[in-house]
């Protein structure tokens, strides 16, 4: 509290629709959900003057850092321009004097396991604006400030250089796989694996060398994340679960509505019963299985079943069918896939780095 200001926010009532889809950017966790880069812009929702005027949210400047306070505590991000959040955040407005607002975004960073310690709530944790206000933090000079976030920002800068690459890759890929009327089987180009979990009950089966992974190793990254769990070969073999390697396209059956589907970056890695593999049979088609597959989710994902959760299954995607453009687009896709591999792994490169230089100074 002696070098920002921090901020609460709310939400309008959700049973008034004059109070929504207006012009004042209104930001919820769940807008930082994968979200990678280090300034937010916009949201999934916006709130109208009256929403604004009725209840307690309020606008924070641009460079405000935007700290998720509860489900889950700790994530980050900087507001690029002026918005509004709602109780899920705390909104942190630095004096300028005293500290560099990115400086104290890069040290909040490294400091979401403590956040969460010293949170309270039975049904689940929320880090509340005292205790947030109370927290020490031992600060060098602007100037120290000022180097350490140029050090860890050029890392920043060309992972964000990378990501931007992607994204016109996939728009681009996304468009040349729809320029062919022709519809084929996905079956005659790849073959689809649905994963298993080795049983929790034998701890021989976990913690071996063999990186093993669930639908939570996919995000909005066209990548899986490095994987969080290692299982043994005694895991492999008696268990459902299946390997894919580098090249391969995996996506979740849950929730299909997120549209997670992902490359893998490794050989040899397993998965679980909440993913399926689309394996290439051909080298010269996992382009079009990776950008056929991303279009297929999005055209099936309405077909998911399932009360508590909606998913996709198995022999769906058996039956279903892709787009075939002619074969100088497939060599075409093929080579955007290539370069979107490429680009993960140097952007998982400069991640490694950037973790040891907070280490360093944090």
């Amino acid at each position: 509290k002696e070098i920002s200001q921090i901020i609460n926010g709310a939400t309008p009532s959700t049973t008034n629709p004059l109070f929504w889809d207006g012009d004042i950017i209104w930001l919820t966790p769940k807008d930082l959900t994968g979200f990678s880069s280090k300034y937010i812009y916009s949201g999934h929702a916006s709130i109208t003057k009256a929403g604004y005027d009725s209840c307690s949210t309020k606008l924070v400047p641009t460079g405000t850092i935007l700290l998720s306070s509860r489900a889950p505590i700790g994530y980050l991000a900087i507001a690029g321009r002026e918005l509004c959040t709602n109780q899920g955040f705390k909104s942190i407005v630095c004096n300028k004097s005293l500290v560099n607002n990115e400086y104290l975004y890069y040290w909040l960073s490294t400091k979401v396991d403590y956040l969460e310690s010293i949170s309270n709530g039975a049904t689940f944790k929320e880090l509340s604006k005292d205790t947030l206000e109370n927290v020490l933090i031992e600060l060098p000079d602007l100037d120290e400030q000022q180097h350490i976030v140029n050090t860890i920002g050029s890392i920043d800068d060309l992972i964000e250089n990378h990501n931007n690459q992607i994204k016109k890759i996939l728009l681009l890929g996304d468009l040349l796989i729809c320029q062919s009327a022709e519809i084929e089987k996905l079956t005659k180009y790849a073959n689809i694996s649905l994963g298993g979990t080795p049983s929790r009950s034998h701890p021989e089966y976990w913690n071996g060398k063999i990186k093993w992974i669930n639908s939570g190793a996919m995000t909005d990254s066209p990548a899986i994340m490095e994987q969080t769990e290692f299982i043994t070969e005694l895991g492999v073999k008696n268990s459902a679960t299946k390997c894919a390697v580098e090249g391969d396209t995996v996506l979740s059956i849950i929730d299909p509505s997120t549209n997670k589907v992902s490359v893998v970056l490794d050989d040899n890695i397993y998965f679980n019963q909440s993913v399926i593999c689309l394996s290439a049979k051909n080298k010269k088609d996992k382009g079009l299985v990776y950008f056929g597959g991303k279009r297929l989710v999005d055209e099936i994902k309405g077909y998911a079943t399932g009360a508590a959760q909606q998913s996709l299954n198995k022999e769906m995607f058996e039956i279903s069918e892709i787009h075939i453009p002619n074969s100088h687009t497939i060599e075409r896709l093929n080579e955007l896939l290539d370069r979107i591999i490429e680009l993960e792994k140097r952007i998982r490169l400069l991640n490694r780095l950037k973790i040891r230089l907070l280490s360093k100074y944090f």
